[in-house]
């Protein structure tokens, strides 16, 4: 006949969903919990899940996503609430970005008007200007017509060089009382941390955009690092800042070395160099 021994000393183990009786002396019985648990003493210094996905302007579930993808230890209190360490804030922070609750403005609102702050030359369509706050066209196609209609962001059409010339939308900061009562706030939106992505065939080629440079060359067959040298000699000696940003992200310091002592450097473009490789160092 089988009998059940549950003495009034057995030790209990709380496991992630129930609690297990075990009798005493069994090994099993100092096992630890198969997630940390949260001393009480450290309770100040540890944020809930909605805690850290308001100061982060994140859902829970964003957080809970994103925490599962990077490993984070799963600490629970004794009633199984989970809690995030300082360290694990800050990863989620860099891995999520910041985005700062300003009274008016959506978290979608805010995270646009910061990504054209950060653009002071302008973006240049809807794709861009999602790509930059990490939100989709759609979305940001919504948030920049509220922006527009609060005088915080203005859009021009102008006559731009890429490869030929065309008339695009430019949207801008619209600097005025409205930005100066918010810009505080905006400037703490930290943008999500960007994935270097896997395939490099769109770095190895010039865009489009950047042709008109190369007048006297087919640049469609300019190839990346092997031609470096020469586009950095013609991206970084043009006036074109734009040119310049993409030089000194897709090019080999080297190539931009070559290009500092090419003929015709003056001194603001040599200084201008030099900053690129500073950077790059």
């Amino acid at each position: 006949m089988h009998r059940s021994f549950l003495p009034a000393s057995s030790a209990l183990i709380r496991m992630q969903t129930a609690t297990v009786v075990l009798p005493p002396g069994s090994p099993s019985a100092t096992f630890r919990s198969e997630r940390p648990r949260v001393n009480s003493n450290n309770m100040d210094t540890l944020l809930s899940t909605g805690a850290l996905a308001d100061q982060l302007g994140v859902s829970v579930p964003t957080v809970r996503r994103t925490a599962s993808v990077l490993g984070l230890p799963d600490r629970r209190t004794g009633g199984g609430h989970r809690r995030f360490s300082p360290t694990d804030s800050k990863l989620l922070a860099e891995r999520l970005g910041t985005t700062p609750t300003v009274v008016g403005f959506s978290s979608t609102e805010v995270k646009v008007l910061a990504a054209v702050a950060r653009h002071p030359i302008g973006l240049r369509s809807m794709r861009a200007i999602g790509r930059a706050a990490h939100v989709s066209p759609t979305t940001a196609e919504s948030a920049v017509r509220s922006l527009v209609a609060r005088g915080l962001v203005r859009s021009t059409t102008e006559t731009v060089a890429e490869g030929s010339a065309r008339d695009l939308v430019v949207y801008r900061l619209k600097l005025g009382p409205g930005w100066s009562k918010v810009a505080s706030l905006i400037s703490q939106a930290v943008p999500p941390l960007t994935m270097q992505p896997t395939d490099n065939a769109s770095a190895s080629r010039v865009p489009q955009r950047f042709w008109h440079h190369f007048w006297n060359v087919d640049p469609g067959q300019l190839r990346l690092p092997d031609d470096g040298d020469f586009v950095a000699r013609r991206l970084l000696l043009s006036s074109d800042p734009t040119a310049w940003a993409w030089a000194a992200q897709h090019l080999a310091p080297r190539s931009i070395q070559a290009a500092r002592h090419a003929r015709g450097v003056d001194g603001p473009t040599g200084a201008m160099i030099d900053n690129l490789l500073d950077g790059a160092t």
